[in-house]
C-alpha cells in the first residue's frame, strides 16, 4: 500500500522543524588589530560589531532643513519615588538580571578558544612582568569561561603566548567560538517575559505604597 502524499508532505515538514531546532546559533568573537563579531545561523553570516557605517545624502539633506526649524521640546512628567523605593528598585533589578544572565551562560557552549601573542617592552624586565600577566589573564579568563558556561568535550583551545625580548613589540590575536541551539531560546524568552512582568508589578508596588519592610523580588 503506497504511503499517502499528506503523509509525505508532514514528514517532510516535522524533520525541517527538527532540524532548524537542532541547529546552531554561532557568535564568533575575532580580535586581530580590530575586535570583531559575527553572527551566523545555518548558511546566514551578519557582522555585528563593528556595525558598518551608512552614508545617506537624503538623511543628512533633512538633518540641514529640519535643523533651521525649531525643535518643540516636551515635557516629561516625573515620577517621584523615595530613596527608600529607590534603592528596592535597583537591588530587583540586579536578581533579575543576575538570574537571566545566569540562565543565559548555562545554557551556552563553548566550540573552541584560541589565543596567540607575543609581548615585547622595553627592557627585559617590563617583558618579563608583562609576559607573567598575560599568561595569568588568559589563565583566569579560562577557567572563569569552564565555570560559566557548557563546554564542549571536542573543544579546542590554543594557548601561544611568547615573550620577545628583541623586537619590544606586542601583539595578541584572538578567536573565540560560541554557540546555542535553536531550541534553547524557547526557555530563555520565556523566562525572559516572566523576568519583564515580575520587575513591572514590582515597580507598581512600590509607586502605590511606601513599604518599610522587605519586599520578594522572587
Amino acid at each position: 500500500m503506497p504511503i499517502p502524499v499528506w503523509c509525505l508532505i508532514l514528514g517532510g515538514a516535522l524533520l525541517l522543524v527538527a532540524l532548524l531546532l537542532i541547529s546552531k546559533i554561532k557568535l564568533s568573537l575575532i580580535y586581530e588589530n580590530e575586535f570583531s563579531v559575527y553572527l551566523k545561523f545555518l548558511f546566514l553570516k551578519f557582522k555585528l560589531y563593528p556595525e558598518k557605517e551608512k552614508k545617506s545624502y537624503k538623511k543628512a539633506k533633512n538633518k540641514d532643513k529640519n535643523a533651521s526649524k525649531p525643535v518643540k521640546q516636551e515635557e516629561k512628567k516625573a515620577i517621584k519615588m523615595t530613596p527608600n523605593a529607590i534603592v528596592k528598585l535597583v537591588q530587583a533589578m540586579k536578581d533579575i538580571a543576575l538570574d537571566l544572565i545566569s540562565s543565559f551562560f548555562g545554557r551556552l557552549h563553548i566550540k573552541f578558544f584560541k589565543v596567540r601573542a607575543e609581548i615585547g617592552c622595553e627592557d627585559a624586565a617590563k617583558t618579563a612582568v608583562a609576559y607573567g600577566v598575560v599568561v595569568q589573564g588568559v589563565a583566569y579568563t579560562l577557567e572563569f569561561l569552564d565555570t560559566i558556561s557548557n563546554v564542549d568535550k571536542s573543544r579546542s583551545s590554543d594557548v601561544d603566548i611568547r615573550s620577545n625580548f628583541i623586537s619590544q613589540k606586542s601583539w595578541v590575536e584572538l578567536n573565540c567560538m560560541l554557540y546555542l541551539r535553536v531550541f534553547q531560546l524557547f526557555p530563555l524568552g520565556i523566562k525572559g517575559l516572566k523576568a519583564f512582568f515580575r520587575f513591572q508589578s514590582f515597580k507598581e508596588k512600590l509607586l502605590e505604597v511606601e513599604n518599610n519592610g522587605t519586599i520578594e523580588t522572587k
